[in-house]
């Protein structure tokens, strides 16, 4: 099982990014055939990415190494997990990223074209939203032993909120959001999130009897120490939250452990 593979990141230099994601996006509309057809999609491993849409490529962050610019979370999960020729990460909905896992669009029925992802996925990768198709995502996960014991859920940390213009949003209108869907998970779903924090993030594994916490990993933390002449060679430190391929395998791992495998 895909539990005892060293995964490595699938480089491909003669394309640029968005090319790359529109050829994952026609390749994904050829697995999603093989799923519905055949019940396999030619031997691949499947992993769903569910996330609101509004979110879509809003949780960024800096890398260790490169301070200066943000990776967004779709980048760095299609980066750890897409294989051609071994798995792939489906999304469902055009949310509007440019790079990252392949896109599905359903234009009607997604709650019944879903399904065979929901079946087939090795693991599920879910960003709880409040929107009322995210709110129904949850609730068959939550209702249903098997999909809760197969996914990881993500609690992004607040500092990592970012509008599509590109400016920080911590305090405005997506970080809020996020802090409405984790109110909702508890009350109408069951389900006992932390509350976002400004610089921690989380990935969970939930409890089917309790609805509370059963794993937990937290995002990784970067320090970074400068020196500079202006302040006269005083070392600055400064610290943030960060992630990178190998954290979303452990997230993976501790999920298929989860499920005993």
């Amino acid at each position: 099982m895909a539990a005892h593979v060293k995964w490595q990141q699938p480089l491909n230099k003669h394309y640029g990014k968005q090319t790359l994601f529109l050829k994952k996006n026609a390749q994904l509309q050829d697995d999603y055939a093989r799923l519905t057809q055949f019940g396999h999609a030619n031997g691949k491993d499947v992993y769903l990415f569910l996330r609101p849409l509004g979110l879509a490529g809003s949780i960024r962050f800096r890398s260790e190494k490169v301070t200066k610019n943000l990776t967004s979370f779709e980048e760095i999960l299609a980066d750890a997990l897409d294989d051609n020729d071994k798995r792939f990460v489906a999304c469902i909905g055009a949310g509007g990223e440019r790079w990252g896992p392949g896109q599905i669009h359903f234009a009607e029925d997604w709650e019944k074209n879903i399904i065979p992802f929901f079946k087939s996925a090795i693991v599920i990768i879910s960003m709880p939203g409040y929107t009322p198709g995210c709110i129904q995502e949850s609730l068959l996960i939550r209702q249903t032993p098997r999909l809760l014991q197969k996914t990881v859920f993500v609690i992004p940390p607040l500092s990592c909120f970012y509008s599509p213009s590109g400016g920080n949003s911590a305090d405005a209108d997506l970080a809020k959001s996020y802090g409405k869907a984790i109110t909702l998970h508890r009350d109408q779903i069951g389900l006992n999130f932390p509350d976002p924090e400004p610089d921690t993030g989380y990935f969970l594994n939930m409890d089917y009897k309790t609805g509370k916490i059963r794993n937990l990993r937290k995002w990784k933390q970067v320090e970074v120490r400068t020196r500079s002449r202006a302040t006269g060679g005083i070392v600055r430190i400064e610290k943030f939250p960060s992630l990178d391929t190998d954290h979303i395998l452990a997230a993976i791992h501790m999920t298929l452990k989860n499920r005993g495998l």
